[in-house]
């Protein structure tokens, strides 16, 4: 699955702003040699823009290593694909989250070198560690499919909950399906193990639902209503079937057509 991370230049020029959200004209609050860069870019000056930024992310100028690798990014000729790699790589060593979405990237797509799942997983786990929730659910992803190593469903696990606590809702989501499944293959539904896997299910289900993914809102729907990790609910299972159901109407035709569980 590509993650599409071709951030524009001058969307960068906005994140790296001191006041990025708060002054819509991104350009007048960088430092002056990086709105140099900018203007030398903006004249199609690339190498005078590589130069610049060069120098100031070699003198740790707040923002310049990442525009550089965005600038390098955007060339779009192979070496400079190389170069965009190596900066990455750089960038996400130095402890900035967008390097490191940027490695997976390109390592994810097989640009500026070759395709190499193990630096995708190790790309998505850095950002994740360094607070980017939405890395986190990919990685736990590639921990608990063996993709880029070995299973390691308790790494996935803990990938998956630390994006939840960053409100990541996909994250949140993935760690109810791994509770989920977890329950299912004790083999004894009704156990103790089981039933606190269910419960453990149903809370992350639930913040997930109201962070706005409908998946977990219908998983959610479908524990309450078989009575899974607590006590059958079946009118909160119905209003959050209809919750979801009024954003995601594919899911919710499949679901009519006999997927929610009848009622008890």
């Amino acid at each position: 699955m590509n993650t599409h991370l071709m951030i524009a230049f001058t969307a960068l020029v906005a994140l790296t702003s001191p006041s990025a959200g708060q002054d819509t004209n991104a350009q007048n609050t960088l430092a002056p040699r990086l709105a140099e860069a900018v203007e030398a870019r903006d004249a199609y000056d690339s190498e005078k823009a590589e130069a610049i930024l060069a120098e100031e992310c070699d003198a740790n100028t707040p923002g310049a290593c990442r525009m550089l690798m965005a600038l390098h990014r955007n060339l779009y000729d192979d070496k400079a694909q190389i170069r965009a790699r190596a900066r990455a790589d750089a960038v996400c060593a130095d402890g900035d989250w967008m390097g490191c979405l940027r490695i997976a990237d390109m390592a994810e797509e097989g640009t500026g070198g070759p395709r190499d799942e193990k630096a995708v997983r190790a790309g998505f786990t850095r950002a994740c560690e360094l607070g980017h929730g939405a890395a986190c659910e990919r990685a736990a992803g590639m921990n608990y499919d063996a993709r880029g190593g070995d299973e390691d469903i308790l790494q996935a696990t803990a990938l998956a909950e630390a994006g939840c606590e960053l409100d990541n809702a996909k994250s949140c989501g993935y760690a109810g399906s791994i509770a989920n499944s977890a329950a299912f293959e004790i083999g004894d539904e009704a156990g103790e193990a089981a039933t606190t896997l269910f419960a453990k299910a149903r809370s992350f289900y639930r913040k997930a639902c109201d962070l706005g993914d409908s998946y977990s809102c219908y998983e959610l729907a479908r524990l309450l209503s078989e009575g899974r990790g607590g006590a059958a609910d079946w009118a909160a299972s119905k209003a959050l079937h209809d919750k979801a159901c009024r954003v995601d109407l594919y899911r919710c035709d499949d679901l009519l057509k006999g997927q929610l569980p009848p009622r008890r």
